[in-house]
């Protein structure tokens, strides 16, 4: 009997080496698919976060033009209130009539004599001399020069 109770241990260390093998090889794969399924949610993780880091500069930039854009909305309201006050000082107040229309437009009075003078920056400027006599009309200014009557 103690042989066949040898030859049972013995038969018995057999199968659990192989089963030892196979106990290994499950573990082995176990840890196998926990690597992957890791590294599948790292993998995941690092494109969300890249997503968000790049959807905030996106962001930043957005805000940056969205509030440029509404400073020079601003800046073109507080124009054209300007723009739409002159107007109205135009169309109401004679002196700005005459102003404007010397000024911009370039006409002069009959009887004015009118001396360009050259600047540094290669624009002309117009002074009126002298007044010869008071008209009340206005004479548009000519393409090239101004009108025969400031000759």
């Amino acid at each position: 009997m103690s042989q066949a109770a040898n030859t049972f241990w013995v038969n018995r260390s057999r199968f659990s080496s192989k089963e030892n093998q196979i106990a290994k090889r499950q573990v082995r794969f176990r840890h196998l698919i926990d690597g992957l399924v890791l590294m599948i949610i790292l993998a995941a993780t690092a494109t969300c976060v890249s997503v968000y880091v790049r959807t905030r500069a996106e962001l930043g930039v957005a805000t940056a033009r969205h509030s440029a854009a509404a400073d020079q909305v601003g800046e073109l309201r507080l124009q054209a209130e300007r723009l739409e006050r002159e107007v109205g000082r135009i169309r109401s107040d004679a002196r700005m009539i005459e102003t404007f229309a010397r000024h911009d437009l370039g006409f002069v009075r009959s009887g004015e004599v009118v001396i360009k003078i050259e600047s540094n920056q290669k624009a002309t400027a117009t002074t009126v001399v002298s007044k010869r006599t008071e008209v009340h009309s206005l004479t548009p200014q000519t393409a090239e020069s101004y009108t025969e009557a400031s000759h």
